[in-house]
């Protein structure tokens, strides 16, 4: 049985798979530090070489654990659930794809350092990372650790096999659906803030276009900026400097994302319907736009109706299959919130939890 879509459930029990996978590596992992601390006094498993080793063993353990449930226990062809879209993409479209990403840098770091900068006013400790020594070979080895191979892991993972069931709940609650879980399970305040509202604009592609191509792109040049921020010091900046970088970095990032988005919408649209109408329509129509969606409720319903029947008319995930809803505390799809859906939910927020307090507790520094 070769299947195109999945239900909600089976689209979270793949998560919860793929983590249970990690957690597996986790422990694999652990046994290697053991053993390099018994031959080299532990100076291998210090080394930037082995957390790069522990990150891609860990994100193709996270992959063979949803792998392993659609595949052989649920006899599913799991690259049939979506579509990669190689075809769709084009230049214009690739360095649209890098300014978004330049601009979600900039706008949601200095968000994120607002965030993590709240929790250590009330004791949290986070990890300080300082900035790496430059070589070739380390940067080759982190772009492949970390960019290329999370790019593709996670976008199948979440855009791909997560959403794929989500979908059935309309294409809007898929994409904050997939983000909130992509965020939880990155299980640390450092990345709760950028994470998420990256999840939505990974999800809004995926979406918006039926091929998780773009998303894996961004992904990709997302990984790589924050790679290379790596190897820059900010020490010598004072927090007035900080202030004035952040502000800058905030307004400059917001103009970058919206154009970008913007002209990604239209080029999109226009391949795919033939409609080069962008709502809204400038800044001002945005800001206006903006402000009926969040205080305006019967507004932002019609807006969700129309962009779900709008989507889920152009439903590229889809595909008719019994609904058995696996984990569920009853039977038939209408349920909202399958069992395995609070399963996914309460267990990336207990780990999230796990590392606030080992920050608090200071187990982290």
């Amino acid at each position: 049985m070769k299947r195109k879509a999945l239900t909600f459930g089976e689209s979270n029990v793949s998560i919860i798979t793929a983590f249970a996978g990690s957690i597996a590596g986790a422990t694999i992992i652990a046994g290697l530090v053991m053993i390099a601390n018994a031959f080299n006094g532990g100076s291998f498993a210090e080394s930037t070489d082995f957390a790069y080793i522990t990150l891609a063993l860990t994100q193709l353990l996270m992959f063979g654990g949803a792998f392993f449930y659609l595949a052989v226990l649920r006899k599913v062809n799991v690259f049939n659930l979506f579509r990669m879209g190689f075809g769709k993409l084009s230049l214009v479209k690739v360095l649209l794809l890098f300014a978004i990403a330049v601009g979600a840098i900039l706008l949601f770091a200095p968000l994120a350092e607002l965030f993590v900068g709240a929790l250590m006013k009330l004791g949290y400790q986070p990890i300080i990372e300082e900035a790496e020594s430059f070589t070739w070979g380390g940067l080759v080895i982190a772009i492949a650790a970390m960019c290329i191979l999370p790019a593709f892991n996670e976008e199948i993972l979440f855009r791909g096999i997560l959403m794929n069931g989500a979908r059935r709940k309309g294409a809007y609650f898929a994409i904050v659906y997939t983000a909130f879980i992509f965020m939880i399970f990155h299980g640390n305040p450092q990345q709760t803030v950028h994470q998420f509202f990256l999840g939505l604009i990974f999800g809004y592609l995926a979406v918006t276009t039926g091929s998780i191509i773009f998303g894996v792109i961004l992904h990709f040049f997302n990984n790589l900026i924050a790679v290379l921020f790596g190897y820059i010091s900010f020490d010598g900046i004072t927090s007035d400097g900080l202030i004035i970088m952040y502000a800058v970095w905030v307004v400059a990032g917001a103009v970058i994302l919206f154009f970008a988005l913007r002209a990604f919408k239209r080029l999109n649209d226009r391949e795919k319907f033939g409609d080069t109408e962008t709502k809204p329509n400038g800044i001002k129509d945005s800001v206006v736009y903006i402000k009926k969606l969040l205080f305006d409720k019967s507004f932002r319903l019609t807006e969700k109706e129309a962009f779900n029947n709008k989507y889920d008319a152009q439903n590229e995930f889809g595909g008719e299959i019994d609904p058995d809803v696996i984990f569920a505390a009853g039977t038939g799809e209408e349920k909202k919130y399958p069992t395995s859906a609070k399963v996914a939910i309460i267990g990336g927020i207990l780990m999230w939890l796990l590392t606030c307090i080992m920050g608090f507790l200071g187990a982290l520094s």
